[in-house]
């Protein structure tokens, strides 16, 4: 009787299991959760964080509003690598996160931590230099010099399936005018769009709200502006890879040594002259790419899905490039 007991109590338990693990699934496939007016205004605004900050002032601002920042390179706040491990590049050495709500979870890693912990929790992603040689770990030590992030408006194609959850019915035009309500004006259209804080009037593109293949004036295909998305990606490994390129052999020792030369010059070596100016003049810029979506219900005006966003300054790149050489390069 005893043993019967004991059995039915084990297959209860599974099965209870069994009934929470389904519940768990189907709450994260048949629950969607539009993003807030403020979660959307917040990330647009970076949670405040500016280009040129020290980590040290982002942490205390980020952390004062109750969110929190952590180090992408290790789980492990003390892990430590030698400058050779950073001469090959590893972006995620110099990658933060920060997170607008702290991790109520005993333990998270480092690849969690670039992920939102919730559906209220906004990520920012930074790239950060060393200002001086010494310590690589130091926040004051560091200084912001790329922002990137993330605005996802509809439910996934899974959570779809399910007859209670519908898409959301925004369009770029609305993320076009909450950036022009931020202060952003769109001055640049392409195969990304450019928006800048200054005074004036975002450029006509047609209607927003139709499909991107209508949009008026949407040359120059490829511009300086939207380049520098690209350009500031990894760049630890970019500055390696330049400095190595321009490494040679001394004629006694048969040593390599760098003939260090400043990024803008590199620049215009390989791009032509004047390049570099064309990018500076870009300034504080915001790259922006968004992912439209087919809308059921009308298929003339599609949905916004997803807009990605990153935030740098070529001025601010020629100064990383520096920073890098200074404080792990050279020799």
């Amino acid at each position: 009787m005893k043993g019967i007991f004991t059995t039915l109590c084990v297959v209860t338990a599974i099965l209870s299991q069994s009934i929470n693990a389904q519940r768990r699934g189907q709450s994260s496939r048949t629950n969607f959760t539009p993003i807030s007016e403020a979660q959307a205004e917040n990330t647009v605004n970076f949670l405040g964080i500016e280009l040129g900050q020290t980590l040290a002032q982002v942490k205390k601002s980020i952390e004062a509003q109750g969110g929190e920042v952590v180090w992408l390179g290790s789980a492990d706040s003390n892990f430590v690598r030698t400058k050779e491990y950073l001469k090959n590049g590893q972006a995620s050495y110099f990658r933060y996160a920060a997170h607008s709500i702290r991790n109520i979870a005993p333990k998270i890693t480092s690849s969690l931590a670039s992920k939102s912990y919730s559906r209220e929790d906004i990520v920012i992603n930074l790239d950060v230099y060393t200002k001086a040689a010494g310590d690589l770990k130091d926040p004051n030590n560091l200084t912001v010099y790329r922002i990137n992030t993330y605005l996802g408006y509809q439910p996934s194609p899974l959570q779809l399936r399910h007859p209670n959850i519908n898409p959301v019915q925004v369009s770029y035009a609305d993320f076009h005018a909450l950036m022009e309500n931020k202060g952003h004006i769109l001055y640049q259209s392409g195969a990304f769009l450019v928006y800048k804080k200054e005074k004036g009037h975002s450029i006509d593109i047609g209607d927003l709200k139709a499909a991107r293949s209508t949009w008026k004036k949407m040359q120059p295909k490829t511009s300086p502006c939207n380049k520098l998305s690209t350009l500031a990606d990894d760049f630890p490994k970019k500055v390696y890879d330049m400095i190595n390129g321009l490494r040679s052999r001394s004629e006694n020792g048969g040593n390599a040594i760098i003939h260090y030369k400043p990024w803008s010059e590199i620049i215009d070596t390989y791009a032509g002259q004047g390049t570099f100016q064309s990018y500076t003049e870009c300034g504080n810029a915001t790259v922006v790419q968004p992912i439209l979506t087919k809308n059921p219900n009308n298929p003339d005006n599609p949905l916004l899905h997803h807009v990605s966003m990153h935030y740098q300054n070529a001025a601010l790149l020629d100064n990383v490039f520096k920073g890098f050489y200074n404080a792990i390069y050279k020799e």
